[in-house]
């Protein structure tokens, strides 16, 4: 059996953390995809936005572990 370990982090580790993969995509995105009027209508905004973008996320897709 496998025990997950718990890694501290300091403050700083983590708002570097939540800066680089939270708000720099989110501030990439286009003002028309974050006032989507609903949840299905900003993943449709969404995948437009992100169809021709290099790297994506598969929100979709089962974690595999």
């Amino acid at each position: 059996m496998m025990m997950m370990t718990m890694m501290m982090y300091s403050t700083m580790e983590l708002i570097e953390l939540l800066n680089n993969r939270v708000v720099k995509p989110w501030n990439s995105l286009l003002n028309e995809v974050v006032t989507a009027p609903s949840v299905k209508a900003f993943e449709a905004k969404l995948d437009n936005f992100w169809k021709d973008q290099p790297v994506k996320f598969n929100y979709k897709e089962e974690l595999r572990l």
